[in-house]
């Protein structure tokens, strides 16, 4: 019914737990991956422990019109009915304002070449595990409404990679950074079945969802969530019925530091760390702000290959 589209650079925690989660919850089969690298390190490594794994694969050379500063030697590999788009990439030496440019270039290739009006798509980023309790109702509202807004709630990660403590509050170290310590949903997403009624929503060129705002807020699990704060103790099963977003940013602590600080956004002034700058400090403080709770609903998808390839 859905294909994923997701993107991401040089390692990934969840490569494998992504897939057989919605694989198993969603019904998913077909993936297609926008894969940056930085070095012939990482890209040996996505082609080893990633695409290698899946099996046998078909690899195509794009032609050099995609060739930019910040973007070249985009590689298609097909692989059954998944498909990688392979780039290399100086992005995390440059700060996030590139990531436009590169979502811009990605999702041109896709549209021209890939996109298909048969089907529906299902854009995700990697740490993202879209659920409900639900899951079938929730399909048939994004499929004839064409949206779907899900709160998201945020990892709060320590040593144990089997206790998963979310927070209710969604990019909770983006908004202690700005000392907002109140609930607030704008950051949580709203996903789009369509590209044209998305279109009219946003700039489809930088994919199929966007951070919610005000927007799509009736009858959203966000409207439900912020009507009844005063009761956050006692809503977390009628929250995961109306659809919510576990956004799993690493498998514990270290994890989450490498992926985030080291990886995706890496800089010498911490300039470029765009929500995790300060992430450690606000990590110390957020369970004192945010109501939290244990939640271990993802642990049944693990996939032990995660572990195995696990970096801290």
């Amino acid at each position: 019914m859905f294909t994923i589209l997701t993107l991401y650079k040089n390692y990934t925690p969840h490569f494998f737990t992504f897939r057989n989660f919605y694989k198993k919850v969603w019904n998913i089969n077909n993936f297609v991956y926008f894969v940056g690298y930085t070095t012939l390190e990482d890209y040996n490594y996505i082609i080893k422990q990633n695409i290698n794994i899946l099996g046998e694969y078909k690899k195509y050379k794009i032609l050099n019109e995609y060739n930019y500063d910040f973007l070249s030697n985009i590689e298609l590999f097909i692989i059954n009915d998944d498909i990688f788009i392979l780039y290399k990439t100086n992005f995390s030496l440059d700060g996030v304002d590139k990531w436009d440019n590169i979502k811009n270039v990605l999702f041109s290739y896709f549209y021209k070449n890939i996109y298909d009006n048969k089907k529906k798509y299902l854009h995700v980023d990697d740490d993202e595990f879209y659920f409900s309790t639900n899951i079938n109702e929730l399909k048939k509202n994004l499929i004839e409404n064409k949206f779907f807004r899900f709160h998201f709630i945020e990892y709060i990660p320590d040593n144990n990679i089997y206790n998963l403590n979310w927070s209710y509050q969604s990019w909770w170290s983006h908004k202690l950074d700005k000392n907002n310590l109140d609930y607030d949903c704008s950051t949580c997403k709203t996903l789009f079945s369509s590209p044209s009624f998305a279109s009219k929503c946003h700039n489809i060129i930088y994919g199929l969802h966007i951070h919610s705002g005000n927007n799509f807020i009736n009858d959203s699990c966000c409207q439900f969530f912020k009507n009844n704060i005063d009761n956050i103790k006692n809503i977390h099963y009628e929250i995961l019925n109306k659809g919510i977003c576990y956004h799993w940013t690493g498998l514990n602590f270290k994890n989450v530091i490498y992926t985030k600080l080291k990886n995706r956004y890496y800089s010498y002034d911490e300039k470029s760390q765009g929500n995790y700058t300060k992430y450690i400090e606000n990590y110390n403080k957020v369970t004192n702000i945010f109501h939290s709770v244990i939640d271990n609903t993802l642990l049944k998808y693990i996939d032990y290959k995660d572990i195995d390839l696990l970096r801290e």
